[in-house]
């Protein structure tokens, strides 16, 4: 965050001293230096949050549509770098699920999030994401589809085992080639233990969470049930 900050203020006196067409390149780059500080920013604040001990806090009752909105703007830089489509439109305004902590319904969204964002940059085709939300009874219902390389029948169980990063064995392979190295450092470099959390999460308020047989153009459906 320091250095991103001195190198901003260093390419701003650079900008202060050299012909205007150059100055703007000069200016462009700053910018994004600064977009970045803050989205590194949002991300720490969130991080942060749920490194908190739950212990200390009280699980309540939680909106689902401004965490998600909140969950996504720290991948914002991410999203339009590499023209990724978020659709957020279909989760109400006014359904809740819990009790549980906040900084569990942030740990669900950044994870299941940063999947979803790795898996359509590696597929390197129609970059979509969309969210959706309804009440089914006593139960919350997410959905994540996603049109990136999707999760096969035999192993869609096996993803939610920790330190199962990639049973594929394509999606980090694909990154590599598409991904800029400075940017795994906002989506994860693949530990294998992100939908394992989820699953944990989910698991503890008596809710479930699997992968559906993707209809349409998707080529993954996560469906999350919460009370």
């Amino acid at each position: 965050m320091g250095d991103l900050e001195q190198h901003s203020i260093e390419l701003a006196d650079v900008e202060s001293k050299i012909p205007a067409p150059q100055a703007k390149k000069v200016g462009s780059i700053r910018q994004h230096m600064q977009d970045t500080k803050v989205r590194f920013r949002e991300l720490l604040d969130m991080t942060s949050l749920i490194a908190v001990d739950s212990g200390k806090t009280q699980a309540v009752k939680l909106t689902l549509a401004d965490r998600l909105q909140r969950a996504e703007k720290c991948f914002g830089l991410i999203t339009t770098s590499y023209g990724i489509s978020i659709n957020t439109g279909q989760v109400p305004g006014n359904i809740q699920i819990g009790p549980l902590h906040e900084a569990e319904l942030y740990a669900i969204f950044l994870n299941v999030l940063s999947n979803s964002i790795k898996s359509v940059i590696a597929a390197g085709k129609t970059k979509e994401v969309e969210i959706t939300a309804e009440r089914i009874g006593k139960e919350a219902v997410v959905n994540i589809r996603d049109t990136g390389l999707g999760v096969r029948a035999d192993i869609r169980e096996e993803v939610f085992t920790p330190f199962v990063a990639d049973p594929n064995n394509r999606l980090y392979a694909a990154l590599d080639s598409r991904l800029n190295p400075e940017d795994r450092f906002i989506i994860g470099t693949g530990s294998g233990l992100g939908l394992g959390i989820v699953k944990e999460i989910v698991g503890a308020r008596n809710g479930s969470i699997k992968f559906l047989e993707p209809k349409g153009k998707w080529k993954a459906d996560l469906e999350i049930r919460i009370p």
